[in-house]
């Protein structure tokens, strides 16, 4: 609480300079030392006294602000429900209390977090599809750091670029850097569309050996979890090349796994693209396409024999897939009224999500990844930047406005979404605990879960705007 909230300013009822009223009785003029002058003075007209109330009021206040700040949380919840209940349709008191709940909620997520970045515009940040490893990199420095374990580390790299993505490989064992090569001779390479590539082995702290040339921008390359190949695409096709010293002389014609006859367009005079993404321990997911219109393929990691996992009326909308979590830790960051709900239903078989449709029809995909790619039927979904499917509580985990909220595709719409007291522009929820940027553009990790007052406190927000 702001000190300045509560010593307001004094009342100018009081003057500063003292009016003393003096009246002056003489009982005998003729004699001689006996004359007296008798004050008839005002209490409030008394020096002493007036610095004696302006003491008691300065005390007093003292002691106010210090039960607010002494006083219990069911205190505090009590205070403020009595205060909006008071001051229903008076704008002014009602956002003051909206400034000290959010200065509330602040404070202690400023508690219980733990900085990890200052703001950046340009720093670059991507989870494990796992949820084990968290990274975070800026787009001109060289100096990689991740969360995994419960511990923070720091990888130094040696990049000739300006990094574009990374790509994790399942549980981030391993790291594709996506970079375009810095200006020459006030060329810049982005403009020519040829980028290239960096490998990180996580595990081992050191970057891998390969042979690949430059390749178009706007094709994304995938590692597999076990460090063993490279999976990229060259003139429309897809390729895996074995990583280790007896395979960098491997010719790119022997390396192909997937002609392009696979790989079909939608519309011929617009390029598609490649964007992959390693799943499980060495299956690889295949979007191909370009603007809201993807082909997703499949590729188990055993065979190179190609799987047609989807048929041309399931198009997908995005070359993305959302993460699901099955781990204990999600419950940490559960809203109190909330109950886990057991079901056996395709949400909680679930390995990922994928968007398909378009504009105002989309839906969600529950996938499975095995021996073959298995897509449950689609529900109706909003289009949500960030998506984290909670499998413990049966909901999802998502942003939008600046705001981190449970969704739950279940329920009515009215009752579907629950908002956490926490204000945010990007989120993520690893094994370590929940990272988020907040509205400034900083980076912080949270592992202390959102408590019963907190919740209380953004409800009380509520009613301050409904009132």
């Amino acid at each position: 609480m702001k000190l300045k909230n509560i010593f307001d300013p004094l009342d100018d009822k009081i003057n500063d300079k003292m009016d003393y009223k003096i009246d002056y009785k003489i009982y005998d003029k003729k004699k001689k030392n006996r004359a007296k002058s008798i004050y008839s003075i005002h209490p409030l007209n008394n020096c002493f006294y007036y610095k004696f109330i302006v003491l008691a009021l300065f005390l007093l206040i003292i002691s106010l602000g210090n039960s607010y700040c002494s006083e219990n949380k069911q205190e505090t919840l009590l205070r403020l429900s009595r205060t909006i209940a008071q001051n229903s349709g008076n704008t002014k008191e009602l956002k003051k209390i909206q400034n000290e709940i959010t200065e509330r909620i602040t404070d202690k997520n400023s508690e219980y977090s733990l900085l990890l970045a200052e703001s950046d515009p340009n720093r670059i940040e991507k989870a494990s599809l796992d949820g084990s490893s968290f990274f975070w990199i800026h787009s001109d420095q060289e100096e990689l750091q991740y969360i995994k374990n419960n511990q923070r580390f720091s990888i130094s790299l040696n990049l000739n670029g300006i990094i574009r993505d990374i790509n994790p490989s399942w549980s981030g064992k391993y790291l594709v850097i996506y970079l375009h090569k810095k200006e020459i001779n006030g060329k810049n390479n982005a403009k020519k569309k040829k980028c290239f590539i960096q490998l990180i082995s996580i595990i081992e702290n050191k970057n891998l050996k390969y042979d690949l040339p430059d390749f178009e921008c706007g094709n994304i390359p995938a590692i597999d979890d076990k460090g063993e190949y490279l999976f990229y695409s060259y003139k429309n096709e897809l390729h895996r090349m074995p990583l280790g010293e007896s395979s960098l002389k491997l010719a790119l014609a022997n390396s192909t796994i997937f002609s392009a006859k696979h790989f079909v367009k939608k519309y011929k005079k617009v390029k598609s693209r490649f964007v992959l993404q390693q799943v499980k321990k060495s299956s690889l997911l295949i979007f191909f396409g370009n603007a809201g219109y993807y082909n997703l393929s499949y590729h188990n990691g055993q065979n190179n024999n190609n799987e047609k996992l989807i048929t041309n009326k399931l198009i997908f909308a995005r070359p993305q897939i959302y993460s699901t979590t099955k781990f204990q830790q999600s419950k940490k960051y559960n809203s109190p009224d909330h109950k886990t709900t057991n079901n056996s239903g395709s949400l909680y078989k679930a390995e990922a999500f994928a968007y398909t449709g378009s504009a105002g029809k989309y839906k969600l995909h529950a996938l499975e990844f095995g021996e073959k790619l298995i897509v449950h039927k689609g529900f109706s979904a909003p289009a949500f930047r960030i998506l984290i499917f909670l499998q413990e509580q049966g909901r999802f985990l998502s942003t939008k406005k600046q705001k981190i909220f449970f969704w739950n595709p279940t329920k009515r719409r009215e009752k579907s979404k629950r908002i956490l007291p926490l204000a945010a522009k990007n989120l993520f929820l690893s094994h370590t605990g929940f990272v988020y940027t907040d509205l400034l553009g900083q980076l912080y990790l949270r592992k202390v879960s959102f408590s019963n007052f907190e919740s209380s406190l953004l409800d009380l927000y509520g009613e301050t705007l409904s009132n």
